[in-house]
């Protein structure tokens, strides 16, 4: 939400080591942001974003992939796993959630009400002292000077009426009592000092899929990869190499 595909420049390296490795701009999102054009809070949903999944997969000759992804698109995996069971080899789920709750969907209102008076950067800046841990907002402020520098340098920017029907997708949100169906392996984490989805929502997911994984990563934030990369990509790497096969 309000990202790109440059947001896993910390993972591609190592993951490519071991992995044929593709990240992609959901529809709407960095260089897809016109493929969104025409869509509606009503026709633009996870569900949708999902089979675009599936359409990129049929076009590189993918048959099954692992899947991660976060936040957002954590909430796109969960409906490509539950839309398009046979494609996947695993799933990971980052500092994502299944269900919208009242806290939440007060946030999120909120970024609705300012995105009427304010561009989408000063929304997103609003928006930091959830998503940044505080140890990382005292004692690393690099980490974050470092991710703002490459999101300027990539010059992408983040369209207002997407990220508007980026806030209403969320909103929908409400798998929980459904992913009891998925059956691959599943990796779930979170930072511990997540202000903008709660590691509550994650320990939620866990309990939902039988035998998924749970890391709960200590002074992080909602950017576990960005705040914590090396210790990230060692647990990913470990849990993917252990189900080996096909791309991610």
């Amino acid at each position: 939400m309000g990202g790109d595909h440059g947001d896993w420049r910390w993972q591609l390296p190592s993951h490519a080591r071991h992995f044929t490795c593709y990240t992609f701009d959901c529809r709407g999102s960095g260089r897809s942001a016109g493929a969104a054009r025409g869509q509606t809070a009503e026709t633009y949903t996870a569900e949708l974003l999902a089979d675009d999944l599936a359409g990129i997969m049929d076009a590189l000759g993918i048959a099954q992939a692992h899947i991660l992804d976060g936040s957002m698109g954590g909430v796109v995996a969960q409906a490509f796993a539950l839309r398009h069971p046979e494609r996947l080899l695993s799933l990971s789920l980052h500092s994502t959630f299944a269900r919208v709750t009242g806290k939440m969907r007060a946030q999120f209102e909120t970024e609705l009400s300012l995105l009427k008076k304010l561009e989408v950067g000063d929304v997103l800046m609003s928006l930091a002292p959830l998503i940044w841990a505080e140890r990382t907002l005292t004692e690393r402020r690099h980490i974050i000077e470092k991710f703002r520098s490459d999101r300027r340098s990539a010059d992408i920017a983040v369209d207002k009426v997407v990220y508007e029907l980026q806030s209403r997708l969320v909103l929908r949100v409400d798998y929980l009592s459904r992913l009891g169906e998925i059956k691959v392996p599943v990796l779930v984490t979170t930072g511990l000092d997540d202000g903008l989805v709660p590691p509550e929502e994650s320990r939620l997911i866990h309990a939902a899929i039988p035998g998924s994984v749970l890391r709960v990563f200590p002074g992080c934030g909602h950017a576990v990869t960005i705040e914590n990369p090396r210790g990230f990509n060692t647990l990913s790497l470990r849990f993917l190499k252990a189900r080996r096969g096909g791309a991610l």
